[in-house]
């Protein structure tokens, strides 16, 4: 029951409570499509054991800059991760 905790613990960043990986990642989309729920856990803990904090968030200024243009009309843009970096 521990090691579970701890295994949780070490795939969630510690200032933000985000997953510290985004679907991004092509790594992480691959261990996320995993249907077997062991081994999904698996995949996405030793992806995120190794970093110490979340991904941070590349386009988050770029939104704010655009004052005139409606983000909700382009369908290209993906949802962010908004990670604390």
């Amino acid at each position: 029951f521990l090691n579970k905790i701890k295994k949780v613990l070490e795939t969630v960043c510690y200032n933000c409570s985000k997953i510290k990986l985004d679907e991004s990642n092509p790594q992480f989309a691959d261990a996320c499509k995993i249907r077997e729920p062991k081994a999904r856990f698996n995949a996405v803990w030793r992806l995120c054991k190794a970093k110490s904090t979340c991904d941070s968030d590349n386009t988050a200024g770029d939104e704010e800059n655009n004052f005139g243009d409606d983000a909700g009309t382009n369908p290209e843009k993906k949802k962010s991760h908004g990670g604390c970096g």
